[in-house]
């Protein structure tokens, strides 16, 4: 008898180890891809933004340093993180994906994600800033948005793109819509690759990144020295090396802006003089306002004590009264 609920419990517990478990949680192809779209979006955001004021500009330049991850380098950064989770998603899809394996998957998707977010907020907030009137005069207007369009519709249809340029002279926007279009380019071979030649295609581009941003080897004194190269890495707001015309056009700007921060000190001198003369009229209402106000005073305590004087008088006359 005392047998017959041990092989109860155990019957209990066989059955409870051949119910299936419950599908642990994976990453989606699809959420891969609504990733990798998203970083798309954004970056066609920040380019289109960035083509808007010229390269290197000091105000620019204030300005970005209060959002240091928005980037194309953080941009490339991660979609090749993406990317290679696309890649694990696709190579996963329709079979069964160790756990740890989708743990990490779920893990890498959501930190992903969250830069994705912030960058997209501090992405929203730069384009605030940089929206407001004190930027308008070195801003090139709709002209940069509309060559950055044009250049890429023109590429697809096999016509010559210099047809619509920004009327001021800048080689960012050029250099930007060339870089724009030939990403899109690799996104179109990208996704046409099978899972194993994308692993081996990121393993080149990264390589081939890390070779164009390492620093350039030291020469001794007796081999000539080689005129410096510019960087063929992502193109960014921080380019150290401008060219001579962007240099000029940069100084005669500055130039701009320095005659008029001196009429804008001359006027602001100016407004401080009658401001100063306002101030001094004002403090002499003050002071006779206050001597008024003491007068007043004086003669209320000066009230008070004959009102007393009298109430005594009067309390005085009526006890004699009495």
């Amino acid at each position: 008898m005392s047998q017959q609920p041990r092989r109860r419990e155990l019957h209990q517990n066989r059955q409870e180890e051949s119910v299936p478990r419950p599908p642990h949680a994976t990453t989606s192809p699809q959420q891969a891809q609504d990733l990798i779209n998203s970083l798309l979006r954004a970056r066609h955001d920040y380019v289109g933004l960035e083509i808007q004021f010229p390269a290197g500009h000091p105000l620019i330049r204030t300005v970005l340093r209060e959002f240091p991850d928005v980037n194309l380098d953080n941009f490339e950064r991660l979609l090749v993180d993406a990317r290679m989770l696309l890649d694990s998603a696709l190579a996963t899809e329709g079979r069964n994906c160790p756990r740890q394996k989708a743990s990490n998957d779920c893990s890498h998707h959501k930190r992903i994600e969250r830069q994705v977010e912030r960058i997209k907020d501090e992405l929203k907030d730069l384009g605030r800033e940089l929206g407001r009137e004190e930027y308008d005069h070195i801003r090139h207007g709709d002209r940069g948005r509309d060559a950055y369009r044009v250049s890429a519709t023109s590429r697809q249809q096999g016509s010559a793109s210099h047809q619509m340029e920004p009327a001021e002279p800048s080689y960012r926007s050029t250099a930007l819509a060339k870089r724009s279009r030939q990403v899109e380019l690799d996104e179109e071979k990208y996704r046409q690759m099978a899972p194993a030649r994308r692993r081996s295609h990121q393993t080149d581009l990264a390589q081939e990144y890390n070779r164009q941003m390492a620093p350039p080897p030291t020469h001794s004194r007796q081999e000539p020295s080689q005129p410096p190269s510019r960087r063929t890495g992502p193109p960014s707001f921080y380019d150290p090396r401008p060219s001579y015309q962007d240099l000029l056009i940069e100084n005669r700007m500055l130039q701009r802006e320095n005659v008029d921060l001196k009429k804008d000190i001359a006027d602001a001198k100016e407004e401080g003089a009658d401001a100063k003369q306002e101030v001094e009229e004002m403090e002499k209402i003050v002071t006779e306002q206050q001597r008024h106000v003491q007068l007043l005073d004086n003669m209320l305590t000066r009230e008070q004590k004959d009102n007393a004087t009298l109430r005594k008088e009067k309390e005085k006359g009526g006890e004699d009264e009495e």
